[in-house]
C-alpha cells in the first residue's frame, strides 16, 4: 500500500517535492515514538525537529530561477 501511495504522490506533485516527505516522515516517527512509546523528548530532539522543519520550509518555497550556466559564465565584450 505504501508503494501505491508513493507512486500516486510522485505523479501528483513530482519527484522533487515528494522527496521532501522523507524528512517529514522522520519527524512524525519521532513524535509518534514520544506519544505512543513514551520515549524521551529532550531539547536536542526539539531543536533537531525544528531544524528539519525549517529546512523543509526553505526547500519547498518557490525561489527565483537562475539562468543556465552557459549564459551565466559567458564573457561579455
Amino acid at each position: 500500500m505504501a508503494f501505491v501511495l508513493l507512486y500516486w504522490l510522485l505523479r501528483r506533485i513530482g519527484a522533487v517535492r515528494s522527496g521532501l516527505i522523507v524528512p517529514l516522515s522522520t519527524v512524525v516517527a519521532v513524535l509518534l515514538g514520544v506519544v505512543v512509546l513514551h520515549e524521551a523528548f529532550t531539547w536536542r530532539t526539539a531543536v533537531g525537529g525544528l531544524l528539519v522543519l525549517t529546512g523543509l520550509l526553505a526547500a519547498s518555497r518557490p525561489g527565483r530561477s537562475t539562468p543556465p550556466a552557459s549564459r551565466a559564465t559567458r564573457p561579455t565584450s
